[in-house]
């Protein structure tokens, strides 16, 4: 039962705590696919409103993407300074996505992590986070603790990619909005 494997309580979430669906999204900040599916949650789930708890796990696939790590120590900071601002957050580093990757490209691995980190306090700061606390949460332990357990969970329900979606622990084939609707509506109380 893959509900089983997953952390659900004590997470930041977006929606009411006691909705029929839980859908959890784990995502990697540099995918494109990833910001695309972003956009079409964001622009469909009102249709759901009241009905639909939305986790966001982080899932960096850092073979692919540099900055990617980065981003979901940001989240997790975001998340554990004040839960409340991880929607905007995800959408800061989303809308900001194509700026950093220009900014980090063929750069090496110190440049990188200088730039993402830039741009990660100036979401952060426009999301209202306190930069010094944003900022020493960035380098500290328990943001990379929080990536890592969501990288752990995410291996052991089978996430293979991202963006990978699951509502009430049934993973959806896709991504695109019929695909996540066909399982919403399955998925909903009768």
């Amino acid at each position: 039962d893959r509900v089983s494997k997953m952390k659900l309580t004590g997470v930041p979430f977006a929606g009411p705590a006691d909705a029929p669906l839980t859908l959890v999204e784990y995502s990697d900040m540099q995918c494109p696919h990833c910001k695309r599916a972003h956009d079409i949650l964001k622009e469909n789930l009102g249709a759901y409103k009241g009905k639909v708890r939305r986790i966001f796990k982080n899932y960096p696939l850092t073979n692919l993407h540099p900055w990617a790590y980065r981003a979901a120590l940001g989240l997790a900071c975001a998340g554990k300074l004040s839960p409340a601002s991880v929607p905007a957050f995800e959408s800061g580093v989303f809308d900001r996505q194509e700026d950093i990757s220009a900014a980090t490209a063929n750069k090496p691995p110190t440049i990188v992590a200088a730039e993402a980190d830039k741009a990660l306090k100036a979401i952060a700061a426009k999301t209202g986070l306190a930069a010094e606390k944003f900022a020493r949460c960035l380098e500290g332990p328990e943001a990379k603790s929080l990536v890592e357990a969501d990288i752990a969970e995410g291996d052991r329900v089978g996430v293979s990619g991202t963006p990978s979606i699951f509502i009430n622990g049934r993973k959806t084939r896709g991504y695109e909005w019929p695909e996540v609707k066909a399982v919403l509506d399955a998925m909903s109380p009768r």
